[in-house]
């Protein structure tokens, strides 16, 4: 998965795979002649000659070790740059929940491989144009469809995830954002709450296996922030 798009505040947001982290940075220093690359919390920093800047950030919001080669001045970075890459397609335990109104999905991945998932629907009741007494009650039903549907996927949630808190480095969101905040305040879900790493991702398809197996282009990728000159 590649993407490139504005980010919020100035500048660029880009999406690389992990394994083409390492070779983004070296585009980055042909097209700006980098003159420092150095450690920051989540990665890396690259400032280059003509005041463009490269923030790179490992997935999942994982930090880059202290034990991280810190060039000085002048001195070369390429062992920084490969520890860097090392860091970036480590792979990592990650537990995922996907829902959308009528369907959810949950996994464990070990790097892009899932290895144990369930998917399944429930139904909830769709808006009504109808007025009145008519509409309450219509909306007092699917409130409580969508309440029983929330708890059953938070049960579907705990036999899965719970077990493997101990293992899992992170686990990660997606689809609709209210319905997946409404799972996970189930109590028996407190641990699972308390690892979710962020971004939600908002923009998946309908929660299917497909959809699931595909959800580590997104996690697994190296979040960098490009700023040029005149941004």
């Amino acid at each position: 998965m590649s993407v490139n798009r504005p980010a919020a505040g100035g500048g660029r947001e880009i999406l690389v795979t992990p394994e083409r982290a390492a070779k983004w940075i070296d585009g980055f220093d042909r097209r700006h002649s980098v003159t420092s690359l150095s450690v920051i919390e989540t990665g890396l920093r690259a400032e280059a000659a003509d005041g463009a800047v490269a923030e790179c950030s490992l997935p999942l919001g994982a930090h880059l070790s202290e034990r991280a080669p810190r060039p000085e001045p002048g001195q070369e970075w390429g062992p920084l740059l490969e520890f860097f890459a090392e860091a970036a397609t480590r792979s990592r335990r990650v537990g995922a929940v996907i829902a959308r109104r009528g369907a959810f999905a949950v996994g464990v991945f070990d790097g892009d491989r899932l290895i144990t998932s369930k998917v399944d629907t429930t139904y909830v009741q769709g808006r009504t144009a109808a007025g009145g007494w008519s509409q309450q009650r219509y909306a007092r039903r699917r409130s409580n469809q969508a309440n029983k549907a929330a708890s059953s996927a938070a049960a579907v949630v705990d036999r899965i995830l719970s077990p493997l808190m101990d293992e899992l480095y992170a686990v990660v969101t997606a689809g609709d954002r209210e319905l997946v905040t409404a799972i996970l305040a189930d109590p028996r879900l407190e641990e699972v709450r308390a690892r979710v790493a962020p971004p939600h991702w908002g923009d998946v398809a309908e929660p299917r296996l497909a959809t699931l197996k595909a959800l580590p282009e997104r996690f697994r990728t190296v979040r960098i922030h490009l700023t040029e000159p005149g941004d």
